[in-house]
């Protein structure tokens, strides 16, 4: 079973669309659940790009199924986060979390849950990561995780 993807978002359009367009050309969108949960506006000054950011979510297609929170008080970053991944959890078991402004690889939900499935057993494995800190002089390397999964992870999943 897939995981279900989880993205926060607050005031800020423009990336809640980047983000979003990022995770539809995901070759698993399609299959995968998306939740939102968008933070209520912290003031009246915040009303018109809170409002903006539920308009942007309402628009959103290419997901197996999609669910919007549109929270009615300001929770704040870390409040909304901890709330919404426990009650996510809780209900689902796994789950995969986005930000308004992380904006995935094509590949991105695929590696997610194939990292997940893999590490599920493991006792010593409490979450995986997607993100990768852009180093200076660093050559990433010209493939998708696709093409080497397994002889790549299995080096480095084996040091656990």
């Amino acid at each position: 079973m897939l995981a279900l993807v989880i993205l926060f978002a607050y005031r800020r359009p423009e990336h809640v669309s980047k983000a979003l367009r990022a995770l539809r050309e995901n070759t698993l969108a399609a299959e995968s659940d998306l939740v939102v949960y968008v933070d209520g506006p912290g003031d009246s000054s915040e009303e018109e790009a809170v409002q903006q950011v539920r308009d942007v979510v309402s628009g959103i297609d290419r997901f197996g199924s999609v669910t919007a929170h549109a929270r009615e008080e300001h929770l704040g970053l870390a409040r909304s986060v901890i709330t919404g991944v426990t009650a996510e959890i809780e209900a689902r078991g796994k789950v995969i979390v986005l930000e308004d402004d992380h904006v995935a690889t094509p590949d991105f939900l695929t590696f997610m849950n194939a990292a997940l499935d893999y590490y599920e057993a493991n006792p010593k494995v409490f979450s995986v990561s997607g993100y990768a800190f852009p180093l200076k002089g660093y050559d990433p390397a010209p493939y998708s995780y696709n093409d080497r999964l397994m002889p790549r992870s299995e080096k480095v999943f084996t040091n656990l």
